[in-house]
């Protein structure tokens, strides 16, 4: 039933696709901000995405899917800041 919901409503993929490239974008250029304040943002464009199209059955599906696929580029922009910061360390301190 999901599976069809998401097949009709393919805004959705583009909706994914939007909040990956914008939380990535995000957490690159305000590296300060936590991660769940991002997740929260896009949960609630998520939910919002869920009352326009009134899928009141699948609000919590879509918003674990949304939160998986936002989480993962924000999640590999802070690993890799934190590896540049750990690569300036040990380059001053030899």
């Amino acid at each position: 039933m999901l599976l069809l919901f998401l097949i009709n409503h393919w805004a959705f993929f583009i909706l994914v696709m939007v909040l990956m490239i914008t939380g990535g974008l995000l957490s690159f250029l305000l590296p300060r901000v936590p991660t769940i304040i991002f997740l929260l943002f896009f949960v609630a464009i998520s939910f919002g995405y869920t009352r326009l199209y009134d899928a009141a059955y699948f609000t919590i599906p879509i918003l674990l899917i949304t939160c998986i696929f936002t989480a993962i580029p924000i999640v590999l922009v802070k690993y890799t800041l934190y590896l540049q910061q750990i690569g300036e360390r040990l380059e001053t301190s030899s």
